[in-house]
């Protein structure tokens, strides 16, 4: 299920959604999101649909202009379930089997491939 994007220009909005403490100012990312959605914080964690409604709502845009890439169970059923694109990460020597888990909309072997794919 390889990715492609045929639709018209955009601006990309970069977000993180998080179910454990992955505070991005502790990562050496501060001030890198649009938008996050920690569940510590907010009370509500993917692979919720309420995440991803909360998250669009934030980004005032609808759920099915969001892309929801993981590389874990939850970050697809998330996708799928919140109404977003999920983009399956599925990166060599990876212990996840992608047969277990919901069906991705795309995937890809690693971050980089997303800005070959968007252009």
């Amino acid at each position: 299920m390889p990715c492609s994007w045929s639709g018209p220009a955009f601006t990309i909005l970069a977000g993180l959604i998080a179910n454990d403490n992955t505070y991005p100012g502790r990562r050496g990312l501060p001030d890198t999101f649009e938008a996050q959605v920690l569940g510590l914080e907010h009370g509500f964690e993917k692979p919720g649909p309420t995440t991803f409604t909360w998250f669009a709502n934030r980004l005032a845009i609808d759920e099915r202009y969001l892309s929801d890439v993981g590389d874990a169970q939850d970050d697809v059923a998330g996708g799928n379930g919140g109404g977003a694109t999920s983009m399956f990460i599925h990166r060599v020597g990876s212990s996840v089997n992608p047969a277990w888990m919901s069906v991705p909309d795309c995937q890809i072997g690693n971050l980089e491939q997303i800005d070959t794919l968007l252009g």
